[in-house]
C-alpha cells in the first residue's frame, strides 16, 4: 500500500489520522486485533509509532449511527454484526489507552 484516501474528509493533514480511521473501521468490522494487526505494519513499514492520539481522535467519530451505515458501506461484501460494534470499538479503544 502506497496511501490511504478518505474522500469524506479529503485533504492535507497528518497521515497518523488516516492510519487511525482506517484501524476505526478494522475495528468496526472485524475487532481490535484486526486494527493492532495494521497499526504494527504500518509502523513496520514507515519505520516509526502512529502517535496514540490520533487513534483516540479516530475513536470519537463512532456512534450509534455507524450500525445503520457501516451495512451500506459493505453492500453485502462481508458479514457485519452490527450488535458488537460498540464492544468491539472499546476494545481499540482500551489498546490506544494502553499506549499512551
Amino acid at each position: 500500500m502506497t496511501g490511504v484516501v478518505d474522500w469524506t474528509r479529503s485533504c492535507t493533514g497528518p497521515a497518523d489520522f488516516d492510519a487511525g480511521h482506517c484501524r476505526l473501521n478494522l475495528a468496526v468490522l472485524f475487532g481490535a486485533d484486526w486494527a493492532e494487526r495494521l497499526r504494527l505494519a504500518y509502523e513496520a513499514e514507515a519505520g516509526r509509532a502512529i502517535d496514540p492520539w490520533w487513534d483516540l481522535y479516530a475513536v470519537t467519530a463512532y456512534s450509534d449511527e455507524w450500525r445503520r451505515f457501516i451495512p451500506v458501506q459493505v453492500a453485502g461484501r462481508a458479514p457485519v454484526d452490527t450488535a458488537g460494534m460498540t464492544s468491539r470499538v472499546e476494545d481499540l479503544l482500551e489498546a490506544t489507552l494502553g499506549r499512551l
